[in-house]
């Protein structure tokens, strides 16, 4: 019996170390590019509390760029702002990075509070491993506690269901 006990366990020890073998690259693979998104999103972010959307939408994809022009991005907003005041802070919520390979394999999920002087609102961001770096590729509301007119920038091809989402 304590032979078979032995020989189970270095059985389970073997099939764990083969399941690390194969799944270990992949899951260090998912932290670096989780860690690289978790920089990138507040650089992101400051440079919307200043208004500075030249430097906002050069974190764009280049699809973002095809789907969104600069006049729509600063427009869309601008008149979340228009309505609701200054934009105040914005809170990062979940992030969710998957995917395998190089472009267009990973892509970043991010739910965000963004904080306004007469409310808030809430959105998704989705962004995009693009040339060793992660791009906006687009954003929506989720929810909003005061109405606002805050456009949907280039999730019109995007796949995410606002229901199931995050």
């Amino acid at each position: 019996m304590k032979t078979l006990l032995s020989r189970f366990g270095l059985i389970c020890a073997i099939a764990m170390l083969g399941i690390f073998a194969v799944t270990g690259p992949m899951m260090v693979r998912g932290w670096w590019k989780l860690r690289a998104l978790n920089l990138t999103f507040p650089a992101y972010t400051q440079a919307l509390l200043p208004r500075d959307y030249k430097t906002a939408y050069a974190f764009g994809s280049s699809e973002f760029g095809k789907a969104t022009s600069y006049e729509e991005f600063v427009k869309a907003l601008g008149t979340a702002q228009e309505r609701l005041g200054d934009l105040k802070s914005v809170k990062q919520g979940r992030t969710i990075v998957n995917g395998e390979g190089s472009t267009p394999g990973w892509v970043g999920r991010i739910t965000a509070d963004q904080t306004y002087a007469r409310g808030q609102v809430g959105l998704l961001y989705e962004f995009h491993w693009e040339n060793n770096r992660w791009s906006l590729f687009g954003f929506k509301e989720l929810r909003v506690r005061q109405v606002s007119t805050l456009a949907t920038c280039n999730f019109r091809r995007a796949s995410v269901p606002s229901e199931n989402v995050l």
